[in-house]
């Protein structure tokens, strides 16, 4: 049987529509294959691939970069996930450049000299103010000479040298601990200026010495820098005296034994010392008892070291006993010498008004009798006139 020729054409058709439309089935099945593996690859979660290990967060300002379409290269899939790790790690960093004057600091150190903390922590000065260029020689107008800077005080008079005030994330620029200042008025300038000496950081993150000139507005505000820079540096001295003071206590304070054991030649020979044996003194704030050099040595060191003062028992030194007794004596001698001197002086001032009454009572004497004596004449006058 022949099949009609229009059926023919009708079923050829078929076929080839059933085999174009199979392959294309397949080519979008490959597709999508090769999509659900590139998402799996770039650990991104998507619901219809499910996924049994977590997949890390992307850190903020790197979706775009993580979400971007990539071409599957290792070497540009590694570098923006170490790029994304880095960030997320330690935040948003500064270039190079801009913290060159901080090079080699610690982290939490540099958390402490941002700007928001220097600002916030509420023992600081801070105000726009104009600093000196200190390159005058490259200077070209008055705007060179002096800049606009931003200038934050803290406690213990060390100034930070800000380019602005916006980014509360910014590390100063500079640095530098005031030892001393003053102020003037300079008339060229029509202002105030502040002359701030110390020790500062140089952009490479040297230690030299400078000097800054800062522009003030008005004297109320160079009287307040001066006053709290001038407190900044007191109690900056104070403490250093104090750290001072406590290490030379400490170090004279030491205990015998360990000075012994530093410094004696037989510290390598322990036998040396088997027939004495160390024993921990045991302290007493109240009652110190008497032992040896060492326990009171170390009774001393730990006084020290707790900061407990309580009162000392009078030493029997002798030397000290004769040093007491000749300054008690020498303070009597002088109180007896003061009264002998004060009694002299009483005496002499004694003489001197009686002298004084005497001459006075003289004086009133003769006058007296000089009165009367030409009251007597006048009398006489009188009488003769009248008697011719």
């Amino acid at each position: 049987m022949s099949v009609p020729l229009s059926h023919r054409s009708n079923s050829s058709t078929g076929s080839s529509h059933s085999s174009s439309f199979s392959s294309s089935l397949s080519k979008s099945a490959n597709k999508l294959d090769t999509l659900m593996a590139s998402l799996s690859e770039f650990s991104v979660r998507d619901s219809l691939v499910p996924s049994a290990s977590a997949v890390s967060p992307v850190s903020p300002g790197f979706e775009a970069l993580s979400m971007a379409p990539r071409k599957g290269s290792d070497s540009s899939r590694r570098s923006v996930e170490s790029a994304a790790t880095t960030t997320s790690t330690l935040g948003l960093r500064r270039s190079k450049s801009a913290r060159g004057a901080w090079t080699g600091v610690d982290g939490d150190v540099l958390e402490a000299l941002t700007l928001g903390k220097l600002v916030r922590s509420g023992e600081t000065l801070s105000a726009f103010l104009f600093k000196m260029n200190a390159n005058l020689s490259d200077a070209t107008g008055p705007s060179d000479i002096w800049k606009l800077r931003f200038f934050v005080l803290d406690q213990e008079a060390t100034l930070y040298l800000f380019k602005n005030n916006t980014n509360p994330r910014a590390l100063p620029i500079t640095s530098m601990p005031v030892t001393s200042c003053s102020a003037e008025y300079d008339p060229h300038e029509n202002a105030w200026v502040l002359t701030a000496l110390g020790d500062g950081i140089s952009p490479d993150g040297k230690l030299v010495k400078r000097f800054w000139k800062i522009k003030l507005p008005d004297q109320g505000s160079t009287v307040l820098w001066l006053e709290v820079i001038q407190r900044g540096i007191a109690m900056r001295n104070a403490d250093a005296t104090m750290t001072s003071q406590l290490q030379s206590q400490s170090h004279a304070a030491m205990p015998i034994a360990a000075v012994m054991s530093a410094t004696s030649p037989y510290h390598n020979h322990p036998a040396a010392y088997q027939s004495v044996p160390y024993q921990q003194p045991q302290l007493d704030p109240y009652r110190i008892r008497s032992g040896s050099l060492a326990e009171t040595s170390a009774i001393r060191t730990s006084f020290s070291l707790l900061n407990i003062h309580h009162p000392q028992p009078a030493q029997q030194d002798p030397y000290m006993m004769q040093q007491r007794l000749q300054q008690e004596r020498y303070l009597q001698e002088q109180v007896e010498r003061m009264a002998m001197m004060d009694q002299v002086q009483r005496e002499s001032r004694k003489q001197e008004f009686q002298i004084m009454t005497e001459k006075a009572m003289m004086k009133k004497q003769l006058d007296d009798e000089k009165h009367a004596k030409e009251a007597k004449e006048k009398a006489e006058k009188m009488k003769a006139l009248m008697g011719l």
